[in-house]
């Protein structure tokens, strides 16, 4: 019979530790016994939140056993403490921070969420590591602001499958495509303007992106954007648009129907400006994937199509 925790064989130990804050398994367990000891030093996957000031000691001693870190704090945590990360999520990034992101030292990665900061641009390293094969596990990547990749020309990622990113000009998406081949999920947000990217990459075609999200707030994106882009990804099933339309919102979704064959779902918040004639229960019948839009606004000049996301 069992009666002692150490008597458990190492398996249960660990299903147990699963259970408990990272802290508190070293702070109980650390140093009882040379087996215990062993049997932690060997864990790399533990999860740790930092929501407030956390003891550099706390983080020097779990740091290599952290696999999934997320920081909610204003503190300046030093990320080259945590080499075996396989999933980082920085809710307040600062730019020592994503300097400290790097291939080299977080080889593992294959989840990073970076909060958006309009004020805060992706720095060409990390942006190299990404847009790159250094990163050769990263499926999953939410970044911040991008300036630019048209010097990344000749890198790609190959295992890059979900991207969110912020950008200031439409001629960007295209070089995203271009280094992400097998991307299946892009969501891109304007939240600023900024200078045009030439000459755009000619060499995509028939890009296999699933789903495509583009949420204009500053008025950068222009229906022939829209065109323009929609070209580059046939195989697209589900859209989201945000944007200001100058086109009838009808020459847009006969757009869409003649170049997304395989199109299941379209949602929107789209300000068409000026208004049309066409009415609502004639754009419902383009598709069936536009019978959820609605009006949700009208004015003299301008009308809201928007669906339920």
């Amino acid at each position: 019979m069992i009666t002692r925790l150490e008597d458990l064989c190492n398996e249960i130990l660990l299903d147990i530790f699963d259970y408990a804050d990272a802290r508190d398994v070293y702070r109980g367990f650390w140093n009882l016994n040379s087996r215990l000891n062993k049997l932690l030093a060997s864990i790399d996957y533990f999860s740790l939140v930092v929501d407030h000031d956390e003891n550099n000691e706390t983080i020097a001693l779990l740091g290599p056993h952290i696999g999934q870190l997320i920081i909610n704090s204003w503190e300046e945590i030093d990320l080259e403490r945590f080499s075996n990360l396989f999933s980082l999520m920085l809710t307040r990034p600062s730019a020592r921070q994503l300097k400290q992101i790097r291939a080299d030292t977080m080889s593992k990665l294959r989840y990073i969420s970076l909060c958006s900061n309009m004020y805060l641009s992706l720095p060409n390293q990390l942006a190299h590591d990404i847009f790159s094969s250094r990163f050769s596990r990263l499926r999953w990547a939410r970044l911040g602001h991008i300036d630019t990749l048209n010097s990344f020309q000749w890198s790609q990622s190959l295992s890059l499958r979900h991207l969110q990113v912020d950008c200031s000009h439409t001629t960007m998406i295209p070089y995203i495509l271009m280094l992400c081949p097998n991307l299946s999920h892009l969501h891109v947000d304007f939240l600023r303007q900024g200078e045009r990217i030439s000459p755009s990459p000619s060499a995509i075609s028939n890009h296999p992106l699933r789903r495509f999200i583009l949420r204009d707030y500053c008025r950068v994106v222009s229906y022939d954007d829209i065109e323009t882009l929609i070209r580059l990804i046939p195989n697209t099933e589900k859209i989201e648009l945000r944007f200001l339309c100058k086109t009838p919102f009808m020459t847009l979704i006969q757009y869409l129907c003649s170049h997304l064959h395989r199109l299941q779902r379209f949602d929107c918040d789209i300000t068409e400006c000026p208004i049309s004639a066409t009415n609502l229960a004639t754009i419902r019948q383009v598709h069936p994937c536009f019978q959820s839009i609605e009006c949700r606004t009208s004015g003299v000049d301008f009308r809201i199509f928007s669906t339920k996301t």
